[in-house]
């Protein structure tokens, strides 16, 4: 099972900025990184499942004509809300729901998949894979060392 949705919200309910995405320096370079491998200048439409606070869906949405971003958390969503631009849709939802019956040319997975149960990742894959336009570009960033304070992957 994937971490419940109660999960983030206890989180942002304690912690303003609980992983410093407006202050890390490794959250500053992680985001600098993410846009420079993106090889295309400009996308029609990207999907950004857990944008968080939305710093980074600030940034890539002046790469993209629309985005939608997403979170389990509302409190998220709500600070996000202040930061992102028109062009940013926000949206109450969460890896290993139903996949959105949109179509992307652009996805991001920026530090998600390992909120992700074993049973839940492949599927997520999958209808990733299902949802890019041809040519579309995947981006999956995560962080590669211990799992801090999460439970145990099941």
């Amino acid at each position: 099972m994937s971490l419940p949705p109660s999960y983030f919200e206890d989180l942002y309910a304690t912690h303003q900025d609980p992983w410093g995405f407006t202050d890390r320096w490794y959250e500053q370079r992680k985001r600098a990184l993410t846009l420079a491998a993106l090889p295309a200048r400009r996308y029609r439409r990207g999907f950004e499942p857990g944008c968080s606070l939305g710093v980074l869906s600030a940034e890539l949405a002046q790469r993209c004509d629309v985005l939608i971003s997403t979170d389990v958390s509302q409190a998220a969503l709500d600070r996000a809300a202040s930061r992102v631009p028109d062009n940013v849709e926000l949206r109450r939802w969460g890896l290993g729901e139903p996949w959105p019956e949109d179509a992307f040319d652009l996805v991001v997975l920026s530090e998600v998949g390992y909120y992700l149960s074993a049973a839940d990742l492949p599927e997520v894959v999958s209808a990733v894979v299902a949802s890019l336009q041809e040519g579309g570009t995947l981006l999956a960033a995560h962080w590669r060392h211990g799992r801090g304070g999460l439970p145990p992957r099941r």
